[in-house]
């Protein structure tokens, strides 16, 4: 048990935590949780800062993953299913904790926390979204798994349902637009598909996504998306499926090739330079430079949840990634070069 408080301060040395030194785990008790959730501060090269979340609380390093103390606790811990930053973190410090009834919210890089209810009776927050252009819209979407899709554009103070459409409410991914400001696009994985939103949520429509392939686990729009409409989706037993229209079809990718369930995927920030991909399953992380075309064996780790791409990339020598395992703890892998 760690004995913080909500707001974060630390009353007693963290126990329970899972570190990687020299390249191998190091298990310590009471950390051996699924990791639901990574993420990496947008200026993680100079500040350093990593989060992960799973049933075991909210947890945060300063120090790149070497060490970690509780974000978010108390006597009893408080389960957190997905954590995501401000794409201005570094200048502004929000950041965004998904719980069961709601959304816990820090506007100071972690140190304080409120708490906002999503929905009626509160639901619990499976997955979140900030927009890219969140300085300017302060706008956050939460996917639930018992109602749907809510939006705040308060900075997560208050929340609206917005499902009309929605046909399914059991929410487990959600991915907007780089070009959200001007497109509004939307694209949410249910249990039974995908459906998309062409005016910020406010409606949504069913795409051609065959429920034989649901529940979909993950989902990532590339960098080019406006122009070629290129977004990639991972399920649950149907491997990886690739739109290249904006969501509105979809084509199994990585056929005999990848299999199974697809955890994660993480594309390059920079995807029409470096059509770069890095997916999780059953196998192992698996790599691609061409789309999903070809794959090479990266890392034959069967047990990763949750990834996040140091600085957006992907390419030779600057592919490392930190990964969320289900056997708890958090390691990071260099997605640049085959290991074992």
């Amino acid at each position: 048990m760690c004995w913080c408080n909500l707001a974060g301060q630390f009353v007693r040395p963290e126990i329970g935590l899972t570190i990687v030194r020299n390249g191998k785990l190091v298990p310590v008790p009471d950390f051996e949780k699924p990791i639901f959730s990574v993420a990496l501060s947008p200026n993680f090269l100079l500040d350093r800062q990593c989060f992960a979340a799973g049933p075991s609380g909210l947890l945060r390093s300063n120090d790149g993953g070497q060490t970690w103390k509780y974000a978010i606790s108390s006597e009893t811990p408080v389960p957190v299913l997905a954590v995501v930053l401000s794409p201005d973190y570094g200048r502004d410090g929000i950041l965004f904790a998904g719980i069961s009834g709601g959304v816990l919210r820090s506007w100071d890089f972690g140190k304080t926390w409120a708490w906002a209810a999503v929905g009626a009776p509160p639901a619990t927050v499976s997955c979140l979204a900030v927009s890219p252009s969140f300085g300017a819209d302060s706008l956050v979407l939460a996917g639930t798994n018992e109602g749907g899709i809510f939006r705040s554009t308060d900075r997560g103070t208050t929340w609206q349902s917005i499902n009309f459409g929605l046909l399914d409410q059991l929410v487990l991914c959600v991915s907007m637009s780089p070009a959200f400001a001007t497109d509004e696009m939307v694209v949410v994985g249910v249990n039974s598909g995908i459906f998309r939103s062409k005016n910020g949520g406010r409606a949504w429509r069913e795409t051609a996504f065959s429920n034989d392939a649901a529940p979909v686990l993950c989902m990532a729009a590339a960098s080019n998306f406006v122009q070629k409409g290129t977004i990639y989706a991972g399920t649950e037993a149907a491997g990886l499926f690739v739109s290249d229209d904006r969501a509105q079809s979809w084509s199994p990718i990585g056929v005999g090739q990848l299999t199974g369930s697809i955890n994660a995927v993480v594309l390059d920030a920079d995807f029409e330079t470096r059509p770069h991909l890095l997916v999780a399953t059953e196998a192992g992380l698996f790599l691609s430079y061409d789309g999903g075309a070809a794959w090479t064996v990266r890392a034959p780790i069967a047990n990763i949840l949750s990834l996040a791409a140091e600085n957006g990339r992907l390419d030779e020598g600057r592919g490392r990634v930190l990964a969320g395992l289900s056997t708890g703890g958090v390691r990071w892998v260099d997605a640049s070069s085959s290991i074992s």
